[in-house]
């Protein structure tokens, strides 16, 4: 049965705000168990052809209740959640809690803040895909000539780094994320800090977003996002 013992919350170690809590969790080593599950959560769960998607599904889903109902102060199962237009599920604003979850593989990552809007995601590193047939959905002309110049040997991080900030940006303000990668350009003029340039005015609310990248995960690339100023929490999943 899936239980908070595993889930490990990793240090900011300066990279976010102290009121933004990240946590790690690798899914092989759970079960598969719905206890905690609703009764959508468990027909979701079965409608997975693969048994190993469907054991990281329910897997992920019951850790986030357990750790949603242990902020919030009530019971996993009894928590209900709310849909946006885009099927994310929200907690009421009453729970005044912002949270994020995203996995790739075995691992899986869940942010929650209870001061700003956050967002996360999280992709392999996979050496060998095709990622520069990838480049006119996920990078702006700015960012294909990023990686052009980078050194061989750094272009799919590069690449992957890229892809999984703008998702994590996306995620924080409940933007769709294939029609919107073109909107925004990651500079890294500041490889700590990259700059975050807008190229669409409707989606300007995402200049007040800071991105900062977790290493600790062998050959995956995963950011977190948050907004600069706390004043209140978003609710989104994704």
């Amino acid at each position: 049965m899936p239980a908070l013992d595993d889930l490990r919350m990793l240090s900011s170690l300066g990279r976010w705000p102290a009121d933004v809590e990240v946590w790690l969790a690798d899914l092989s080593a759970y079960v598969f168990s719905t206890r905690y599950l609703n009764d959508d959560e468990c027909a979701r769960a079965q409608r997975y052809r693969n048994a190993r998607d469907a054991q990281r599904f329910a897997v992920t889903r019951s850790l986030l209740r357990q750790l949603l109902g242990k902020y919030a102060g009530q019971p996993a199962a009894a928590l209900r959640f709310v849909y946006t237009d885009r099927g994310r599920p929200e907690l009421p604003s009453a729970y005044e809690l912002s949270f994020n979850v995203s996995h790739s593989g075995d691992y899986a990552l869940i942010v929650v803040s209870r001061c700003r809007a956050v967002g996360i995601d999280i992709e392999r590193v996979n050496p060998s895909i095709d990622w520069q047939g990838m480049l006119p959905l996920v990078c702006t002309d700015s960012e294909s000539v990023l990686l052009s110049a980078a050194a061989p040997e750094d272009r799919t991080r590069l690449f992957f780094d890229i892809w999984t900030g703008k998702e994590a940006l996306l995620k924080t303000l409940g933007h769709g994320i294939t029609e919107a990668l073109q909107k925004v350009t990651l500079d890294f003029c500041d490889p700590a800090r990259p700059l975050i340039v807008v190229e669409d005015p409707s989606y300007d609310e995402l200049r007040g977003l800071r991105l900062g990248w977790l290493r600790e995960i062998p050959f995956h690339s995963a950011c977190v996002a948050w907004a600069q100023h706390a004043g209140g929490a978003a609710h989104m999943f994704a």
